[in-house]
């Protein structure tokens, strides 16, 4: 009877060993479910604050190019339109001398014809004749280099948040680590005092 009740003795031991096992597997895993969701809370607060940031930039950046184009552009419409005017005003002195000449042709007596003919000479080789419209306006157009320097500065935030991504998990692997550490310390104590 006595060999029973020991056997039973040991068989509850362990049992209740086991229990504790079970208990602390379970509480483990308990623990490590709410790591997990903290984990998931800060990927996800640093995957807000870093794509934040990324809109922030592209949105700075997404302003100055409009910016630069609208001044780039009102700049070479401002040139065209005063070339243009030159031009209008330029053909309208043409078209003037040209009638001058017509009527000087028409109405003037043979006699007089040379005499007027010197003058008309002298005035219409007064006139600007050239027309350059061989400048490259596009040339003064803004290049796209701003959006370069944004792609570089957003490879560089990501970069930076993966950065911080491995440390977070770098640090919480190590405070596991700890804990693990420190609670197989307190049960190998907890059995010694048995």
């Amino acid at each position: 009877m006595a060999s029973a009740v020991t056997s039973l003795t040991n068989l509850t031991e362990i049992l209740t060993g086991v229990e504790q096992k079970l208990e602390g597997a379970v509480t483990k895993l308990k623990s490590r479910l709410q790591e997990v969701a903290a984990s998931e809370r800060e990927s996800i607060a640093l995957v807000d604050e870093a794509c934040s940031h990324v809109q922030i930039m592209f949105e700075d950046c997404r302003s100055k190019l409009k910016e630069l184009t609208t001044r780039a552009h009102t700049e070479i419409n401002c040139s065209i339109q005063d070339t243009h005017t030159a031009l209008v005003k330029r053909l309208g002195e043409v078209t003037s001398h040209k009638r001058i000449l017509g009527r000087a042709m028409l109405a003037t007596p043979r006699p007089a014809l040379i005499h007027s003919t010197s003058a008309l000479h002298k005035r219409i080789n007064s006139l600007h004749f050239e027309v350059d419209l061989h400048q490259d306006w596009m040339r003064y157009l803004p290049t796209l280099g701003s959006c370069h320097e944004l792609e570089r500065q957003i490879v560089k935030d990501l970069k930076e948040v993966v950065e911080k991504r491995k440390y977070l998990q770098h640090a919480n692997l190590l405070s596991t680590q700890i804990e693990a550490t420190t609670s197989c310390c307190c049960k190998t104590r907890q059995r010694r005092s048995w």
